[in-house]
């Protein structure tokens, strides 16, 4: 059985979650929960999918209530108006900021001595959502206008 992962990767990917989140939405962005667990909000929901590999591998997942992906995705675009949620912009905005995300927990995943690479994110909305139906730990963030879940399909190598 794989060990669990550590605090270390937990906080590599929290930190610049909660920094780029709160800039998208304008608001406070905070740490509500860590869980394991399989539950998922009610649909419909955005999802931004990003393989990990190297020294630690597997999916990390993020989770949109849809007003949260709403405002992150007319924040990413520049826009007053926000995207339809099923459009192609609103999912490339979304993937953009799993992709900032990621690449900002590349960094401090590599100072906490794990080397690895990171996918091109892989957006979709899910009107029932059933491929995150695995217990993993969640990182539950909560904003003004919703929650963004942070799941870690994480294992060492």
């Amino acid at each position: 059985m794989p060990a669990p992962i550590t605090a270390d990767v937990v906080n590599a990917f929290l930190q610049p979650a909660l920094e780029v989140i709160r800039k998208c939405v304008q608001g406070e962005t905070t740490i509500e929960r860590v869980e394991l667990t399989a539950d998922l909000p009610p649909p419909p929901i955005i999802t931004v999918t990003i393989q990990i590999s190297g020294q630690l591998e597997g999916k990390v997942h993020w989770i949109f209530e849809q007003p949260v992906a709403l405002k992150v995705a007319s924040s990413m675009l520049g826009s007053r108006e926000a995207p339809d949620l099923t459009s192609p912009e609103c999912a490339d905005a979304i993937a953009e900021l799993a992709n900032i995300v990621a690449g900002n927990a590349t960094g401090a995943l590599l100072e906490a001595g794990y080397a690895v690479e990171v996918s091109l994110p892989r957006a979709q909305v899910s009107l029932s959502p059933t491929h995150l139906r695995e217990k993993l730990p969640n990182l539950v963030l909560s904003t003004p206008l919703g929650r963004v879940r942070i799941i870690l399909g994480l294992r060492f190598t």
